[in-house]
Order: structure tokens, then C-alpha cells, then sequence
């Protein structure tokens, strides 16, 4: 049923969002703000990619840190930005037209998300990988791959949470394992780009959690109690709150892929070694003496 929240002096009628869809504006116009400079951070990579397959994988451009593209790093960059642009769009899709609750367009929202997460681990892996640092952390990292991915399985089956806080959660658990990674680049490497890039995962971290711990004061959650806990002025505001944070990190960490480009490689796999040859047998084997020769 629908609910009276006071707000500023007066009071607001507000619809049951399990009943109403489109209830909380906030929520679904901040997503297609984020949709929509995923979309435009995916258009850049693909500009990227299509630039570094011509003529030999040279970029007739006048940055010298663009005279090669690594194709490995920009696919997974992209992997990321297309699965997230489509993964926001179905969530203020859900928002907007369907009432809280499961429903199939969160189902393909959630999966959207975990996916495009995925890549941005995968490509943290390969940079561990290509830098080879020591086994411990790589090996933690693509079990950490492999910790996501069970986890997002189980929520999609059993649901970690109602409404966004299982999609936010393990969307900050992947960007907070992106940070050690790129930590280790940084060490190796002694360069800025991956400390950069650590900072911008971990405000990926920070904003997704942000979601996820005020999503039951201030989603849908809290309409039964009408927002009683919720300080943030309106149904939807914990989004909002995160949403500067969300529209930094993506161009930001579009931008800093377009100038300071990872350099990541999959997993060296050492060859079996061949068998040693069977020693060829002797071509002219000497006859055995028999008897008749000894009698001579």
C-alpha cells in the first residue's frame, strides 16, 4: 500500500513499488545516466580497437603511447563497458516498468553486471600473468575469478539479497579484488597508470557498497516501514548519492586504458616435454657363431 513520507514540511504520497512500477524516479534515472556513459566508454575502445587492426596495428595518431595497442587489455575493456552499459540499461529498465521483486529483466540485469565484472578480473589476472609476479598472487587472483563467478551462480539461484543489494554486492567484492591486482602492477612496474586504476576500482568499490548497505533503508525494502530509517531526503536517494562516483570512474578508467594501456597475456602453460627417442637398432647386427664355423 502506499505511504506518507513528510519531506520538507510536507507530506508526499508515495506508491507501493510491489504493486506500482516506476516508483522511485531516482533509482532508474541514475541508472541510465550510468548506462549511458558506459556506452560512451565502449564506443572509444571500439574506435580503439578498430584503428590498432589497421595497416600492421599501428594508430596514425600523435600520442606516442598509442603507436601499438595491446588487443588482449582492450578486449576485455570492452567486454567490460558493452556487459555494463547493458547491464544498467536492464536495471533502470527493471526500475522503470517492473514492480519490485524478481523479476526476468533483473534476472538479465544481474547476469549483465557479474559478466562484465568478469572481464575486468580476467584482465587483472592476464597483467599478473604478463608481469609474473610471484605464483601466491597470481594463483589468488584467478581464484578469486573463480570465487566470483560461484557466488554469482548461488545468487542467481538463491538470491543473495532482495531487489539490488545482491547485484551491488558482488559488484563491489569484484572491483575491491581489482585493487590488490593492480597494486601488484603498480610495484612491479613502478609506474602511475595502475595505481590510478586502482584508485578508480576502489571508488568503484565504495559506490556499489554504498548501494548495497542503504538499499534497505532506502530501496524498495523500506517502503513497508515508509523510509522511517532512511535520512537521505527521498525513496531511491542511496543511488543518487552513489551515482557521481559511478560517473567518474568509467571515463576516467576509459581514459587512462586509452593512454596507459594494460599489458596483459594469458597464462604461460610449459609444454610436455617429447619422449626421449628409442635408440635406432643396429643396422648390420654381427651373426652369432654356430657350431659348424667353430668345427673350421
Amino acid at each position: 500500500m502506499e505511504c506518507r513520507l513528510r519531506s520538507t514540511g510536507d507530506f508526499i504520497i508515495i506508491p507501493d513499488p510491489f504493486t506500482t512500477p516506476g516508483t522511485h524516479v531516482a533509482t532508474y534515472a541514475c541508472f541510465y545516466a550510468i548506462s549511458g556513459t558506459m556506452l560512451i566508454c565502449m564506443l572509444v575502445v571500439i574506435w580503439l580497437l578498430s584503428r590498432s587492426l589497421e595497416k600492421g596495428n599501428q594508430i596514425h595518431v600523435h600520442w606516442a603511447s598509442l603507436c601499438r595497442r595491446p588487443f588482449l587489455s582492450d578486449a576485455f575493456y570492452l567486454g567490460f563497458f558493452f556487459l555494463g552499459f547493458l547491464g544498467f540499461a536492464f536495471l533502470a529498465a527493471a526500475a522503470q516498468t517492473q514492480p519490485a521483486g524478481d523479476n526476468g529483466v533483473m534476472l538479465v540485469a544481474e547476469i549483465l553486471q557479474c559478466l562484465s565484472w568478469m572481464c575486468l578480473l580476467l584482465n587483472s589476472c592476464c597483467i599478473l600473468e604478463q608481469l609474473q609476479v610471484r605464483r601466491a598472487g597470481r594463483v589468488s587472483m584467478w581464484l578469486a575469478c573463480l570465487l566470483v563467478l560461484l557466488l554469482a551462480v548461488l545468487d542467481l539461484a538463491m538470491s543473495l539479497g532482495p531487489h539490488f543489494i545482491g547485484t551491488a554486492s558482488l559488484s563491489s567484492l569484484s572491483a575491491a579484488l581489482c585493487v590488490p591486482a593492480f597494486t601488484l602492477a603498480h610495484e612491479e612496474t613502478k609506474t602511475a597508470a595502475p595505481a590510478f586504476k586502482a584508485g578508480l576500482c576502489f571508488m568503484y568499490f565504495t559506490s556499489y557498497l554504498v548501494i548495497a548497505a542503504l538499499e534497505p533503508f532506502c530501496g524498495y525494502a523500506a517502503h513497508p516501514t515508509c523510509y522511517s530509517l532512511c535520512n537521505l531526503g527521498s525513496p531511491g536517494a542511496h543511488v543518487a548519492v552513489a551515482t557521481p562516483l559511478l560517473l567518474l570512474a568509467g571515463p576516467f578508467l576509459c581514459f587512462m586504458q586509452t593512454t596507459n594501456p594494460d599489458q596483459a597475456s594469458g597464462p604461460r602453460i610449459k609444454p610436455v616435454p617429447p619422449d626421449a627417442p628409442a635408440s635406432d637398432p643396429d643396422p648390420d647386427p654381427e651373426p652369432e657363431p654356430t657350431g659348424r664355423d667353430e668345427e673350421t
